[in-house]
């Protein structure tokens, strides 16, 4: 179920360069999932609770990350240098 309120989670640095994604909030995330802009699965992660998405071998680009916590689902934008 998608969440309607307030952001749960915050990732940054937004734009990323090479180094990992950090994700920034109160609630520990579960799985991490990243989609290209044409809507193309590219990476899966579990993170069972970890703060850190590598991006090292994401090629520049807009990319949509969806993070999950049980019930919660969240969607998020960045942009990969």
């Amino acid at each position: 179920t998608p969440n309607n309120g307030p952001a749960q989670w915050q990732l940054y640095p937004n734009p990323v360069t090479s180094g990992p994604l950090f994700i920034g909030g109160s609630a520990g995330v579960q799985q991490a999932i990243i989609v290209d802009a044409q809507g193309r699965q590219v990476a899966q992660h579990d993170l069972n609770g970890q703060r850190a998405l590598p991006t090292g071998r994401l090629p520049s680009g807009l990319y949509h990350v969806i993070l999950f916590d049980g019930n919660l689902r969240e969607s998020h934008s960045f942009l990969k240098h």
